[in-house]
């Protein structure tokens, strides 16, 4: 588009003016077999379904036991081990060789 500025109006003018762009027919367009079918839900079913999710999520998450499924990360085991080291060597130093 070109936009032709005046001191009081903005008008649009195209450029040009004879370019029309022409009617595509695409057609109807089906999905192969092989992909699953939509299935529509009216307002009120998807609701109560997503509600129903919901409820179900808060139910597992509120009797699971944090506790069983905590493990130490192996980055600590790392570090204990490497400071356990270190403080066996440093107490040879210090203590048996004098």
């Amino acid at each position: 588009m070109f936009y032709k500025i005046s001191m009081n109006e903005i008008s649009v003018e195209p450029v040009n003016v004879t370019v029309k762009n022409p009617n595509v027919n695409v057609g109807v367009l089906n999905a192969p077999d092989s992909h699953p079918k939509v299935i529509l839900y009216d307002d009120k079913k998807a609701g109560r379904e997503i509600r129903q999710i919901n409820n179900d999520v808060y139910e597992a998450q509120k009797n699971a036991s944090p506790t069983k499924n905590r493990k130490t990360p192996k980055g600590f085991w790392f570090i204990l081990s490497a400071v356990a080291l270190t403080a066996i060597v440093l107490f040879f130093k210090h203590f048996v060789k004098k």
